[in-house]
């Protein structure tokens, strides 16, 4: 429990262990959700690096982003596809 409480606190953290690859195991509905989550999580974390002016850390963030969800593309759920856009 205290893991969970302390990925609430800490968004980056929370962004690496929401794209770990047991994420593809999931279903595709359950990965939809995921995606959506995870999107408004890393908006917050951009939002923050740029009022702190940290385009590194920004930089960093996306291209965890970038590297990951693409796998996602080759979901069988056709949600999960729209939502990754890529």
């Amino acid at each position: 429990m205290v893991f969970v409480f302390r990925l609430l606190n800490d968004p980056e953290s929370l962004i690496h262990a929401m794209l770990r690859p047991r994420l593809l195991t999931l279903p595709g509905h359950i990965q939809g959700v995921f995606l959506q989550n995870l999107m408004k999580v890393f908006a917050v974390c951009l939002s923050k690096a740029e009022k702190d002016v940290d385009w590194e850390r920004a930089g960093a963030l996306t291209k965890v982003l970038l590297d990951r969800v693409p796998d996602l593309v080759q979901s069988s759920n056709l949600e999960v596809q729209e939502r990754v856009g890529i």
